[in-house]
């Protein structure tokens, strides 16, 4: 430590590396998770598209409303995950307007997925 010292580093210079590394896992750690979830969410959405096809029976019905309540589920929680993404990289505007952008936009998901992918990977280092 004195060697450090001597050389004009402060623990409180340690510390702000320390939570700057520890920021940085946890951004990589939610972008994976949003990832997981998204990827989920639009396989679940091409299924329900073409499940609106073939519902034409009480079990189709059925496996419809499942479908579409799992996809409510990951499309929640990739919600989620990008608000925390954000706000861990201190850019607090941008995760409130995810929201909007998630339900206003549930018909156009496919091209708001490959769109909401690309954005949060360049702002990766």
């Amino acid at each position: 430590m004195a060697i450090l010292m001597s050389r004009g580093i402060t623990t409180d210079d340690l510390q702000l590396v320390g939570d700057s590394s520890t920021q940085l896992k946890s951004a990589h750690r939610l972008f994976k998770q949003f990832n997981s979830h998204s990827t989920t969410a639009f396989g679940i959405y091409l299924l329900l598209f073409a499940f609106q096809f073939l519902v034409n029976s009480w079990l189709l019905f059925a496996v419809f409303i499942v479908l579409l309540c799992l996809y409510f589920y990951f499309i929640i929680t990739s919600f989620r995950n990008q608000n925390d993404f954000f706000e861990v990289l201190n850019l607090k505007d941008q995760a409130s307007s995810a929201l909007v952008f998630y339900f206003i936009g549930m018909p156009f998901y496919p091209i708001f997925y490959f769109y909401t992918r690309k954005g949060m990977k360049e702002l990766l280092p």
